[in-house]
């Protein structure tokens, strides 16, 4: 809208060159003794166009010839002096340019009509207006109605800069690849309206709004749509929104939220002290196995139970010492450390699976207390070892005699007594060969060996058939040496008739 000082000059101005105008034409008047009359300045218009009509070439009348006579008698005037006013557009508010420049005045006033003039764009681009001028087509972009916001008068047909300001529909209804550019074919696929990451300032640069992205976080961080994995990425899947739980804030990863499904490589190949924490200095000394005992849910190990020995690389002795783990309890029998050697690793600690005695420091005795009673045989010491091996209790090896107390080998060995390993060696279960004696076994046998007997080594008087000159009894061959080959015919006489016992068959020569 003009101002209403800008109305004001407009006026004059038309009124200033309309009587500029009326006074040239009353002066040619005057000097041509024209009757005055009241001039108007539609009358000075008229006479000016009369004065520029073509000179007729015609002879001239008595007349005219008379009229310039009389002009020749009367004095001549100075011509009048008439001022050209010069107009500037510009000091209307409304600056001619580009296509308006080369407008005829009446394109926009029509009917004479300068003052109020309507400087919009639409008062003369519309459908419907009084001046002659292009409209806004049917297929326009909804937009608020100022068109100077996105046109310009130098070319109106086409648009340099769109201000989306004015503009009411939404991105969509233009960005269509018809109207404007479009979501090009490599756009990353989502569901939101264009506004939720561009803005109309700078369409580049993007502040993205990840609450619609209909793919995975890889299908645009690969390094080439968008940021992708770093070289020092941990190695893990693609499954970013695994670990990365915020879209607004990326880095760094909480360890709680870190998914270990979704990491492939080894846990020291990030629990090194440098990506994350590793082993610390009183870990105990294993290999980097670290699923082996630990949880990627939980780091610090639940359960003794959980920790597998395979991969511990120290002794037993240095974590179960009762400070890094549990060590020998205050009633463990007196042993080595080689804990091992009795206990499982990867079975409960106790019971014990097995004793190594070749680890146990004590006697056997200091162990095994109550096994001996009731003893089978009875009394003995309490040196279990002189007769049992560690290896295997029962049965019985060897037996030493010296640490049976009781002097009688018939208290053991008298055919009927037995133990858990069977039946103890008698008299009654002896080989049938054997002889017929008294139950003082030790009168022929020794502890050291109790099958080899040697042959000077029986008392005879503990034979009762000996006693009453029955030597065939026993030596007849099978049981015990019998007359030999060569021996000199005696037509059944008793051996004792001419040998005496105890003195290696010697010939009795006393009866002689």
């Amino acid at each position: 809208m003009k101002s209403i000082f800008t109305q004001r000059i407009l006026s004059a101005h038309q009124t200033l060159k309309a009587w500029t105008l009326t006074g040239l034409i009353f002066g040619v008047m005057a000097s041509s003794g024209t009757v005055a009359q009241t001039v108007t300045p539609e009358l000075a218009q008229a006479e000016l166009a009369k004065k520029a009509e073509p000179v007729q070439t015609t002879e001239p009348s008595s007349q005219t010839q008379q009229t310039a006579a009389a002009q020749k008698s009367t004095p001549k005037k100075e011509a009048v002096s008439v001022e050209v006013f010069e107009f500037d557009h510009f000091n209307t508010g409304f600056a001619l340019e580009g296509m308006h420049a080369s407008l005829e005045c009446e394109s926009c006033h029509s009917r004479g009509q300068f003052e109020g003039t309507i400087t919009t764009c639409t008062s003369c681009h519309s459908e419907g207006s009084a001046v002659n001028a292009s409209a806004k087509p049917q297929n326009h972009i909804q937009v608020v109605g100022q068109c100077d916001d996105c046109h310009t008068p130098q070319e109106w047909s086409f648009v340099s800069r769109v201000d989306h300001a004015s503009v009411l529909g939404s991105c969509g209804s233009c960005h269509n690849n018809f109207l404007a550019d479009g979501k090009p074919a490599n756009h990353i696929p989502t569901g939101n309206n264009c506004e939720s990451c561009h803005n109309t300032v700078e369409w580049v640069t993007v502040n993205f709004d990840h609450s619609d992205a209909s793919d995975n976080c890889a299908s645009c961080h690969n390094g080439s749509t968008a940021t992708g994995k770093h070289a020092t990425h941990i190695n893990a899947t693609n499954r970013c929104e695994a670990c990365h739980l915020s879209t607004n804030f990326w880095a760094p990863v909480a360890a709680m939220n870190v998914d270990h499904i979704e990491v492939l490589g080894s846990c020291q190949s990030c629990h090194n002290d440098s990506v994350a924490p590793g082993k610390p200095a009183n870990h105990i000394n294993t290999t980097n196995n670290c699923d082996s005992c630990h949880q990627t849910n939980m780091w610090q190990i639940a359960s003794a139970s959980l920790v597998d020995h395979a991969e511990v690389l120290g002794s037993c002795q240095s974590c179960h010492n009762g400070s890094v783990a549990i060590g020998k309890s205050s009633g463990h029998i007196t042993t080595s450390n080689q804990c091992d050697a009795c206990h499982s690793d990867n079975m409960p600690w106790s019971p014990v699976r097995m004793v190594d005695h070749n680890e146990v420091e004590g006697t056997c005795a200091s162990c095994h207390q109550s096994d001996k009673d009731p003893h089978p045989i009875n009394p003995v010491s309490n040196n279990c070892e002189a007769c049992h091996s560690s290896s295997m209790w029962v049965p019985t090896v060897r037996v030493d005699h010296d640490e049976i107390t009781t002097t009688a080998c018939i208290v053991c060995h008298s055919g009927g007594f037995s133990i858990p390993s069977g039946n103890v060696i008698g008299k009654t279960n002896a080989p049938a060969w054997h002889m017929g004696v008294s139950n003082n076994c030790e009168a022929c046998h020794n502890t050291s060996a109790f099958g080899a007997v040697p042959k000077n080594g029986v008392d005879h008087s503990e034979i009762p058939a000996a006693q009453t000159g029955s030597c065939s009894v026993c030596h007849n061959g099978v049981i015990a040496i019998g007359q030999q080959a060569g021996h000199i015919p005696t037509g059944g006489a008793e051996c004792i008739n001419c040998h005496q016992p105890n003195m290696d068959w010697q010939f009795d020569t006393s009866g002689l």
